[in-house]
C-alpha cells in the first residue's frame, strides 16, 4: 500500500473547465484530438438517477494525454461511435465500470480493453474504494464530491458541476498507473485482467418477469388481492413515469403503493387521506390510481398474482437449516473456506468468489466431490480461472471432509 501523505485539494482542472461539446463540429474536433492523443483514456459518465426514467448518460467526460479533457453532452450529441472508433485501440479507464458501461453503450461508446480502478482497489484490499477516497489514499489529492447525486439532466449545467465532472477524470489515469504497479507487485495483475474482461463481457441483465415485486415494503402485503393492487399501481406508475421521463419514485413513492394495497381505497377522498398520495405529481393522476385499484379489485381469482414466484436458484440461506440441514452444513463450511482465503489474499470474499456461486455449489453439489467436479461446477457458475485456482481445491476438500464424516 502507499504510505500516508499530505492531502492536497484538487480544485481546478489543469487546462480549466472545458466547454461542453454540444454540436457536430465541436465533437469532430474532440474526436481528432483524442485520436492523436496517447496512452489510456479516462472516461466517466453522469446520469440523472432518481430524477429521470432510466439510466441514460447526460454528460460524458474523457481525458487523454495529448488531448486534454472533454465534456460531451450526449443529449445534443447522441452518437459517439466516431469517438469510440478513434480510441478503439486504447485502454479505457473507468471507476466502477459496471455502473457506466450500459449508458456508454447507448451512445455508441464500447470499451474493448478496460482498467477499472474501483475493482483494482477491491482486489488490492483497499477498505474504501469510492473514487474520492481512492484518489486521496493513493495520490494524496482531495476531490470535491458534492454533486454526485445532482440532476444531470439540468440544462445548462452550472459551472461548479462541470468543474466537478472534469475533475472526476483529471487524475484517473494517474490513479490507474499506481494501482497497476501495485497489482504487478502483489501478483494480482492477471487476476485483475480476468475481472476486467468479465465485466466487459457480462451480458445485460434479463428483464425481470415481475418487476413490480421489487416494490419496497411489499413484504407487508399478505394476500393475493392486495398484491394485485400493488401490481396494477406499479404498472400504471411505470407507464406515467416513462411517458413523463421521470423517475418512478417522483411520480408516486413505493410507500403509497403499499399503503393503498393494504387499505384498498375506493374513492378519491380515501386516496387523498393516504399521506403518500398528497404529493403534487401523485395528485395529478388521482383518476389513474383509483382506476388501477378498481381493476385489481375486479379481477377474477384466477388472474390474481401468487404470493411469490419460485426463482431459478436456491432458497434464501436463512431457510436452509430447516429445508436441508446437510446443505446448510455445506454452505457454512464453504463460506468459512472462502472467508479464510479472502483474508489470506486481502480482498473481500465476494471478489474472491461470487456468493451466488457458493450458494449454488453447496445447494446442489456434484454427485462425486473432486477437484475436477467442483472446478467444472464453479466454472459453469461464472467463476474466473484465477478464482478456480485459489478456491476449487480447498472447497472440494472441505465438502469431501463433511461427506466422509457422515455429516451430510
Amino acid at each position: 500500500m502507499t504510505e500516508e501523505r499530505t492531502v492536497v485539494p484538487l480544485l481546478e482542472p489543469r487546462e480549466g473547465i472545458p466547454a461542453v461539446v454540444e454540436d457536430g463540429a465541436s465533437l469532430a474536433r474532440v474526436v481528432a484530438a483524442f485520436r492523436a492523443g496517447t496512452g489510456p483514456v479516462a472516461v466517466d459518465a453522469e446520469r440523472a438517477s432518481g430524477y429521470r426514467y432510466g439510466n441514460r448518460a447526460y454528460l460524458v467526460q474523457l481525458r487523454r494525454a495529448g488531448a486534454g479533457s472533454a465534456l460531451i453532452d450526449p443529449i445534443a450529441c447522441p452518437d459517439l461511435s466516431e469517438l469510440d472508433e478513434a480510441v478503439s485501440g486504447a485502454e479505457i479507464v473507468l471507476h466502477a465500470a459496471s455502473q457506466d458501461l450500459a449508458c456508454l453503450l447507448e451512445v455508441g461508446f464500447r470499451p474493448r480493453d478496460m482498467f477499472d480502478t474501483e475493482l483494482a482497489g477491491r482486489l488490492l484490499g483497499y477498505e474504501r474504494v469510492g473514487l474520492g477516497t481512492m484518489v486521496e489514499t493513493v495520490l494524496g489529492l482531495r476531490l470535491e464530491k458534492g454533486h454526485s447525486a445532482a440532476d444531470w439532466s439540468t440544462r445548462p449545467l452550472p459551472d461548479d458541476w462541470l468543474r466537478y465532472a472534469a475533475l472526476d477524470v483529471e487524475v484517473l489515469v494517474e490513479l490507474r498507473d499506481v494501482l497497476h504497479g501495485e497489482l504487478v507487485e502483489s501478483g494480482k495483475l492477471e487476476w485483475a485482467r480476468e475481472e476486467f474482461a468479465a465485466v466487459l463481457n457480462t451480458p445485460p441483465p434479463v428483464p425481470r418477469s415481475d418487476p413490480w415485486r421489487r416494490t419496497s415494503g411489499i413484504h407487508k402485503v399478505r394476500n393475493m388481492r392486495a398484491l394485485a393492487i400493488v401490481r396494477e399501481l406499479w404498472t400504471m406508475r411505470d407507464r406515467i413515469a416513462q411517458e413523463s421521463d421521470l423517475a418512478p419514485g417522483r411520480v408516486l413513492p413505493d410507500s403509497a403503493i403499499v399503503t393503498a394495497a393494504l387499505e384498498v381505497p375506493r374513492t378519491k377522498k380515501a386516496l387523498t387521506e393516504i399521506s403518500a398520495f398528497t404529493g403534487r405529481s401523485a395528485r395529478r393522476h388521482m383518476t389513474d390510481w383509483l382506476a388501477a385499484v378498481s381493476r385489481a379489485r375486479g379481477l377474477p381469482e384466477s388472474q390474481l398474482p401468487q404470493p411469490s414466484t419460485p426463482g431459478d436458484g436456491p432458497p434464501p440461506a436463512n431457510r436452509w437449516a430447516d429445508r436441508d440441514p446437510a446443505a446448510a452444513k455445506r454452505l457454512a463450511a464453504a463460506r468459512a473456506v472462502v472467508a479464510a482465503l479472502a483474508d489470506e489474499h486481502r480482498m473481500p470474499t465476494e471478489n474472491l468468489l461470487q456468493p451466488d456461486a457458493v450458494r449454488r455449489l453447496t445447494w446442489e453439489p456434484p454427485v462425486e466431490i473432486t477437484d475436477e467436479t467442483v472446478t467444472d461446477r464453479l466454472r459453469g457458475l461464472g467463476a474466473r480461472e484465477w478464482q478456480l485456482s485459489l478456491t476449487a481445491h480447498p472447497l472440494a476438500k472441505a465438502l469431501a471432509r463433511l461427506e466422509s464424516k457422515g455429516e451430510l
